[in-house]
């Protein structure tokens, strides 16, 4: 967990009107950022502004819930005064929209304006807080500089950089990192999962807790992970030709989601790299997916880790570009030729 370096006005909570909120069996590690909350509460002061940054399925949603319900009550998110701000669907389309606009902020200011239902505290969930509009975004702001008392906002995204500095620099910001695999396997043997199963779910969650719940639960979420290391085996084992070839195929159809569904699989082709990485520099012992993927033993052995660390490299500087709208395509064939 790192703490941020922003500075929000800290909200008095008399430690006595919190709940005693059992820990979710969903949550597997965080424990720094869980102990950080639990005192911070004790201690009857809670920041007005939370930041929670990290990658998809790693448990900062579940965290939100539980501190929600350590707040205002085993509701959660169903508590009347629970505030849950997300990008919308478009009705002709049946598609989720590409922003939060300002109107959906300024309701929500409206709604925080007031007092609440069960007349004490309120709090505002902000989801995908980084596809906020400018205006929205600006909207935002106002209310994080002008803060209703007894409110509390958590916004949560995927990198605290694609966010506004002046909205980061309100909020405490706590980074959920990813938990080893040997966790979250040893947490889903506990919960009744067999051993073998459990391994092979920690190794395909990337590090991401929930994302292994989801894929213990959605065959068809597993298939496509399975299928996504044997894609990616294929591509390195094929000439640049086959490649460029293929490139079309990778890439999302969805155009609205075009750009973060490929950081999505550039995501889970990262953490391959790193398997192979890892092998490459005889550390196969901390790859995830050493003995569920052998081939990839295979392919670790045909460059030298020097290699892989410079394609590990410029696939991270793809995923920062395609924050700034790069072309998906070009940004996969640059990938392509690196490999």
């Amino acid at each position: 967990m790192t703490v941020g370096s922003g500075s929000p006005i800290p909200y008095p909570l008399h430690p006595k009107t919190c709940y005693n909120s059992p820990m979710p069996q969903q949550i597997i590690g965080h424990e720094k950022i869980i102990s950080f909350l639990e005192k911070t509460l004790e201690n009857g002061q809670i920041s007005q502004a939370f930041l929670f940054v990290g990658p998809h399925g790693v448990g900062k949603t579940t965290v939100v819930e539980w501190l929600i319900k350590k707040i205002l009550g085993p509701q959660g998110f169903d508590h009347p005064d629970v505030s849950v701000v997300a990008r919308l669907t478009d009705e002709k389309t049946g598609k989720t929209k590409s922003e939060i606009v300002v109107d959906q902020i300024r309701d929500l200011r409206e709604r925080l304006s007031m007092s609440g239902f069960m007349g004490g505290r309120k709090i505002a969930f902000i989801e995908e807080a980084d596809f906020l509009n400018v205006e929205a975004a600006n909207s935002l702001l106002k209310t994080l500089e002008e803060p209703t008392s007894g409110t509390i906002l958590i916004l949560r995204t995927l990198s605290a950089e694609r966010m506004l500095p002046t909205i980061a620099s309100r909020c405490q910001i706590l980074r959920f990192t990813h938990v080893p695999c040997t966790k979250i396997a040893a947490a889903l043997s506990a919960r009744g999962v067999i051993k073998r199963e459990a391994e092979a779910i920690a190794a395909l969650s990337s590090g991401r807790p929930g994302y292994a719940f989801r894929l213990l639960r959605d065959e068809s979420t597993r298939s496509l992970e399975e299928t996504t290391v044997e894609q990616f085996v294929e591509i390195l084992n094929s000439p640049l030709s086959a490649r460029f070839a293929k490139a079309a195929d990778w890439l999302p159809k969805d155009e609205v989601n075009k750009a973060r569904q490929l950081k999505d699989l550039l995501d889970r082709w990262e953490w391959l790299l790193r398997d192979v990485f890892l092998i490459s520099s005889g550390a196969e012992d901390l790859a995830a997916r050493a003995v569920a993927y052998p081939e990839l033993k295979n392919l670790a052995r045909k460059k030298t880790n020097q290699h892989w660390i410079s394609v590990l490299e410029t696939l991270r500087e793809i995923k920062s570009d395609l924050n700034f709208h790069v072309n998906p395509g070009l940004a996969l064939e640059r990938l392509f030729l690196k490999l």
